[in-house]
């Protein structure tokens, strides 16, 4: 939090569980709702969690009614936006749970994007979007993982009722698991009315895959999904073969922890690595812009003996 009244919120996310059971509908759901117990009495207890927010608030039980239980990403994505909008603060910084801040000063850094007029400030969804002004700008989406909102102006609650209203149109549509094109609606028809004055959040401050060189706190104050695409800090899986490699990349890339190279940058690699000459560069540039390794190349240093 911020003694100047600004707050940052993470909210709680869904998780998706596979597998079949015999369990009848309502045990499942009775089964559901202990776990879910448990877990939010696990976060109030826990005083690491409690130390480092003004307020925490099961902010998913504020959901309108009007908000239906399942799909339950649909309704964690309502219970975002309710976040934004049930801010108890003058000004807020809304993170995503997969945007990691990387420097202690981020809130007031994000803060102050707002300046003196600006109701809300957020970053562009695209590389290009930045050169493209006025209406042709706002028919584009803009990212929705790290907002900076002055929460005491009504024109920003009027921006946010909006926002909502539009998300719960999406629910009937292939896009009802993305909130960023309700979040397009209620940006262009505000801006459009004078209803809203918006700032930008640009790359160097909020690294976003599509429109940053990198995404690292090395280089960020609020970085997004680093653990997929921070190529500053890497995963290497060095083994022979035979030894669990291929269960290795199997659990890299079900947990999205990559980019991995790609199937000819690793067979070139490969044979460099294996060749007479034992060429180890390949295998440094494949390293060079990828996240997650394993199997070959990288073992076939240490086979060679």
């Amino acid at each position: 939090g911020d003694a100047a009244g600004a707050t940052w919120i993470f909210p709680g996310t869904g998780r998706r569980r596979g597998g079949h059971s015999a369990e009848t509908s309502s045990a499942k759901s009775a089964d559901r709702s202990r776990r879910r117990r448990r877990e939010r009495d696990a976060f109030k207890g826990n005083s690491r969690y409690l130390g480092a927010f003004d307020v925490v608030a099961e902010l998913e039980r504020e959901v309108p009614a009007s908000v239906p239980a399942s799909p339950r990403a649909f309704r964690v994505k309502a219970a975002k936006i309710v976040a934004m909008a049930r801010s108890p603060f003058a000004e807020t910084v809304y993170l995503d749970f997969d945007s990691r801040p990387c420097r202690p000063d981020f809130v007031a850094t994000l803060l102050r994007l707002l300046g003196r007029e600006a109701d809300v400030a957020l970053a562009d969804n695209y590389a290009d979007q930045r050169t493209t002004v006025g209406d042709p700008h706002y028919r584009r989406e803009h990212a929705s993982g790290c907002v900076a909102l002055r929460s005491a102006s009504p024109r920003t609650r009027r921006f946010l009722s909006l926002y909502l209203e539009a998300f719960l149109l999406l629910k009937a549509t292939p896009r009802g698991r993305r909130d960023q094109p309700a979040l397009m609606v209620a940006l262009k028809k505000t801006v459009d009315a004078r209803e809203l004055i918006d700032a930008t959040v640009p790359p160097d401050v909020f690294c976003r895959k599509n429109t940053s060189k990198a995404v690292s706190c090395d280089s960020c104050v609020v970085a997004h999904k680093t653990a997929r695409y921070d190529v500053g800090a890497k995963i290497f899986g060095v083994g022979f073969k035979k030894t669990g490699t291929t269960s290795l990349a199997a659990a890299l890339k079900r947990l999205k922890i990559g980019p991995e190279p790609d199937h000819r940058a690793a067979v070139a690699a490969t044979v460099a690595l294996l060749g007479s000459g034992a060429d180890a560069a390949p295998a440094v540039r494949a390293a060079a812009a990828a996240r997650a390794f394993a199997d070959a190349p990288w073992c076939m240093a240490a086979a060679r003996g």
